[in-house]
């Protein structure tokens, strides 16, 4: 009577469209195949159970409030909602898809440019079911402060941000 999901671990495995065939066979009537598999689920950043529901991950740590704006803007309208310490702004389409990223010398561009032309694009992006462990390494490979994080679909789900260890704190005054 229940409706049944079977998946396998992605897009390239074929058992999940075996055991829907089988399960149809001894009289299943809803059977969905999810063909993305687990792998894109947890990259989703949707709910697992067992052992992986246990797992510290990314989405634990992210950071929903971001700046965001769209390619069409000019940049002087995007530059006066920026908020004291902002970094960041997420380019994103009106799907939420990220485009691309203002940040550093490109808050410099020419104020009349639309964001389109002066963004810097596909920004790199990580998942939330990534190991936060993982994420410091990509993070302090890349040289970056900040993480886009994204579904695998490139939808934005926020960002996170590295701790700065203690010796790249700055000092404090004594």
């Amino acid at each position: 009577d229940q409706a049944v999901i079977v998946y396998g671990a992605d897009y390239r495995c074929d058992l999940s469209a075996r055991a829907a065939s089988r399960m149809e066979n001894v009289g299943f009537q809803e059977v969905y195949r999810y063909t993305a598999g687990k792998g894109d689920w947890r990259a989703a950043g949707w709910e697992t159970e067992g052992a992986e529901a246990k797992k510290t991950r990314a989405r634990q740590m992210l950071q929903k409030d971001v700046p965001t704006c769209s390619p069409r803007e000019r940049l002087e309208d995007v530059k006066s909602r920026r908020r004291p310490n902002q970094e960041l702004c997420v380019v994103v389409n009106d799907r939420n898809i990220v485009l691309g990223a203002i940040q550093g010398e490109t808050w410099n561009a020419n104020p009349q440019a639309r964001v389109m032309d002066v963004m810097q694009p596909g920004p790199r992006t990580i998942r939330p079911d990534l190991d936060p462990k993982d994420a410091e390494k990509i993070l302090r490979h890349a040289g970056a402060q900040i993480a886009i994080v994204t579904t695998s679909d490139g939808e934005l789900l926020g960002i996170i941000k590295r701790i700065p260890n203690k010796a790249q704190k700055a000092p404090t005054a004594a």
